[in-house]
């Protein structure tokens, strides 16, 4: 992975359990005249474009989207399977009411320009749903594994704020964070990617993964005729936990970026599931490190809670991650430690 505070997994682990915050002023100035708070990957992190790209015309925010995923994916190629082309399930921004994000579905073709990877171009795929996309991408990942039980297969996702326009559309909902914005988040960017397989490898995190519980919640960000009654996030989480081994969850870690209307249907989710947790139930959500990441957030978190399971940090034998994407997407998904003989 990368992100603002890591430029790899471990570092960017690290950085997020001492707490460390990428936050500072950017040079956009939000509709009150003030800088918003960020949260940048450094450009002196990002490899300029292949050179075969640049003579390609690449819009300004996929031309981001490439170049943060060649650096992720530079963390997880000595895994990579060599000889044949492996299928690789992205998701990326989704599209918010007035303000489109088209991402062009050629970017996985880019991305693997970018990287030296060769994908499956008939087997990939790109899915814009924001936050909980690559939760999504898991189940399609389960479906592929159950009849390709020798392979792997690649899930990532990848996202960035940093676009003018965008900001300011979302300056003008008084969604970004500043300081005359109570209710706000910090925007930011990432990229990160799992290589998922049936098959237990020695050289694996030993954490299992079990199906995600997927839902759509109604009353979302932009839907102001519908209260939002956590219903969505609520199911998703039951039948996550219903697909695990059964064992209470010890720790939660989510995609909260700091707005008031995440935090409520995390309360909701947490009545209405309280059976499904321990007493002494942690919550991280590592926005407050490195900002809202978007569609990257998922296989941030991911990464996070099997690299804490993995050393048994915490005590826990079972973690959940959780999403909310702006839209109606809503998913959740449940780790434990796996035993390996």
């Amino acid at each position: 992975m990368i992100t603002s505070v890591g430029i790899d997994s471990a570092m960017t682990a690290a950085s997020v359990n001492a707490g460390v915050s990428a936050y500072q002023e950017s040079c956009y100035y939000n509709k009150y005249h003030r800088p918003i708070t960020a949260a940048w990957v450094p450009d002196a992190a990002l490899p300029p474009l292949h050179e075969d790209l640049r003579n390609i015309e690449i819009k300004g925010d996929e031309k981001r989207l490439i170049q943060l995923s060649s650096v992720a994916l530079a963390d997880i190629t000595p895994w990579l399977p060599s000889k044949t082309p492996i299928t690789l399930l992205l998701a990326g921004p989704e599209s918010i009411p007035a303000r489109p994000t088209p991402i062009s579905s050629d970017i996985i073709k880019s991305i693997g320009l970018q990287s030296g990877i060769s994908f499956n171009s008939k087997s990939s795929c790109f899915l814009p749903l924001g936050r909980s996309g690559v939760l999504y991408a898991i189940e399609l990942a389960f479906e592929f594994l159950a009849t390709n039980v020798d392979t792997y297969i690649l899930v990532g996702g990848v996202d960035s704020y940093a676009n003018t326009g965008l900001l300011a559309h979302l300056d003008s909902e008084d969604r970004i964070a500043a300081v005359d914005v109570n209710n706000g988040f910090v925007p930011g960017e990432a990229a990160s990617f799992l290589l998922l397989s049936k098959q237990p490898h020695k050289s694996f995190l030993p954490v299992s993964l079990h199906r995600p519980g997927l839902s759509d919640e109604s009353g979302h960000m932009y839907n102001n005729d519908v209260p939002c009654l956590g219903d969505g996030l609520a199911t998703a989480v039951r039948d996550a936990h219903s697909y695990s081994d059964g064992s209470l969850i010890d720790v939660i870690y989510s995609s909260m970026n700091g707005e008031n209307e995440f935090a409520k249907e995390y309360g909701a989710m947490l009545i209405r599931n309280s059976r499904a947790f321990s007493e002494q139930l942690t919550h991280i959500h590592p926005a407050d490190c490195y900002g809202d990441i978007g569609a990257a957030s998922a296989a941030v978190l991911l990464s996070l809670s099997a690299r804490s399971l993995s050393l048994n940090k915490n005590g826990a034998s079972q973690q959940m991650v959780y999403c909310s994407s702006d839209m109606a997407t809503r998913a959740a998904i449940c780790l434990s430690r796996l035993h390996m003989l």
